[in-house]
């Protein structure tokens, strides 16, 4: 191994993101289960042609896949292995195994007697690589945490009592966490075994030994020169190596969950809810994701997005009844595959004096969070534009309402007016009618009175005509009354003009 003195890269790096698939278990072919999933080089695909024609479930391709014949130790050597050594250098390293309850997340972490897990294979590695480098002088801290139901425990300690997470500027920490200093392989070994019985497990239906919490098996590292003069003027180098076994994803139907199960079930899936959508925002390049509304991502806040070296080992089930959970593991994957980090060298002056790297670490820091809040304002102001255009709309579409709706109003007082008007017509006509009909009443007695008055003067003229033929007495009397004849003729016509003139304004009114 090289001497751990170098620098990192301070450039953004993607998260390392590999998928292992691991065999049926003899409990799911004894049951018939067939196998779903096939691993063709870096491309995993669905044996149902059905299904792949009618484009429900597309290949999914990753840098690295590990079928079902994979050993653990090529997940160490291809994952793995360069974020330990970059981790005795100096620089924050975590992996984190993912997927749905026994899809083989604690076997590839811890393993057994006969293939051991990446964390055995990275403790033999960290020792082995320590003693090629006597330059130096190295400190090893463990500690294991456990997080169960939203609270953090101690597992090296066993204690029940609920630890607090505390976030400042750069980092998070977890208050009263205990730490053992390292001085072999085998006391390392263990304190993991004996640490191992503090997690809480739990039978299911899905797993026989189902992990109900989330641990993470971490080692802080320290190094520095062995010779006196040369560790006073060199740097003291620092770091965190974090394997995070996560709990896994279940349905609680078919884990026959109920009780404390069920509790403990809707904590891991809330959790790793929230690990979803901070990874989301992450991938979409959010600089400001809600770490804050669990705890475990808050605790793994430095190595999703931050100053660490991180890689994923999704784990899936090759089962076709766990298909829908397998595809919801690797539609995470590609999204983490999306998250970038800037991991850099964590030097700390063994004279209190600030060193060149790190004061050129924080400035890279802060050009690339300065460059962070740059993208996060451009998207806020692309937002802005976007919603003042869509205001503007509604607001131009707003006034034509507000002009349409004042015509509407100018109309409607126009119609008020002219219905006004008619009214007053019709209060007129209604009075003309009264006045006619009154009118008509007394020309209807006038011409009563007429008739008569016409009756009488024929019946007078008859008279005289009978005694128009008589004696010359009679004539004298016709003669006598010649005055009153012409008389009555005169009010015989002017009663049938009056009559004539009556019947025309009744036909007129009708009209």
């Amino acid at each position: 191994m090289s001497k751990p003195n170098g620098t990192a890269d301070s450039r953004p790096e993607h998260i390392q993101v590999g998928v292992r698939v691991r065999p049926l278990t003899p409990s799911e072919a004894q049951s018939g289960e067939s196998v779903a999933w096939r691993v063709d080089g870096a491309v995993i695909t669905q044996t149902d042609t059905a299904a792949k024609k009618a484009g429900k479930v597309p290949d999914f391709r990753f840098q690295h896949v590990f079928g079902p014949g994979a050993k653990t130790s090529a997940v160490y050597e291809e994952l793995v292995a360069p974020i330990v050594q970059d981790s005795l250098r100096g620089i924050n390293g975590a992996v984190c195994c993912y997927g749905q309850t026994s899809a083989g997340k604690t076997y590839t972490c811890q393993g057994n007697d006969s293939e051991p897990g990446i964390i055995p294979l990275a403790l033999r590695d960290i020792f082995r690589s320590i003693e090629e480098v006597p330059s130096r002088q190295f400190v090893l801290k463990f500690s294991y945490i456990e997080i169960y139901n939203e609270h953090v425990f101690d597992l090296l300690t066993g204690s029940d009592d609920n630890l607090s997470v505390q976030e400042d500027r750069e980092r998070v920490t977890i208050k009263g966490l205990s730490e053992v200093v390292l001085s072999s392989e085998e006391q390392a070994f263990e304190l993991m075994e004996s640490s191992q019985a503090n997690r809480k497990v739990s039978r299911t239906q899905m797993n026989e030994h189902s992990s109900r919490s989330h641990v993470i098996f971490r080692i802080s590292i320290e190094s520095k020169a062995n010779d006196a003069d040369t560790a006073m003027k060199s740097t003291k180098l620092v770091s965190q190596l974090n394997f995070v076994d996560l709990a896994g994803s279940e349905r609680i139907a078919r884990a026959g969950a109920s009780g404390v199960l069920f509790k403990e079930g809707t904590a891991i899936n809330k959790s790793l809810l929230f690990l979803g959508i901070v990874i989301s925002a992450l991938s979409r390049g959010l600089s400001h994701a809600p770490f804050r509304d669990s705890r475990l991502t808050l605790i793994l806040k430095n190595c999703l997005g931050g100053n660490s070296r991180t890689a994923f080992i999704q784990c899936i089930t090759p089962a076709r009844s766990c298909s829908e959970e397998s595809i919801s593991t690797l539609r995470i994957a590609s999204r983490i595959g999306n998250v970038t980090n800037v991991a850099l060298v964590n030097e700390i002056p063994c004279d209190g004096s600030p060193t060149n790297g790190e004061r050129r670490s924080e400035s890279e820091r802060m050009a690339s969070e300065l460059l962070l809040k740059q993208q996060d304002l451009s998207r806020h102001n692309r937002l802005l534009q976007i919603q003042l255009h869509q205001y503007k709309t509604l607001y131009m579409r707003k006034q034509g309402e507000h002009a349409e709706q004042q015509e509407t109003a100018d109309r409607i007082v126009q119609l008020e007016s002219e219905v006004q008007a008619l009214n007053m017509q019709i209060d007129d006509i209604s009075a003309d009618k009264a006045f006619l009909e009154d009118s008509n009443a007394q020309l209807i007695d006038r011409v009563t009175e007429l008739e008569t008055e016409v009756a009488e003067a024929w019946h007078s003229a008859q008279l005289l005509n009978d005694l128009s033929s008589g004696t010359a007495q009679s004539r004298w009397l016709r003669l006598s009354h010649h005055d009153s004849v012409e008389q009555l003729e005169q009010d015989l016509y002017s009663a049938l003009r009056t009559v004539i003139a009556y019947r025309e304004r009744q036909v007129e009114y009708t009209r």
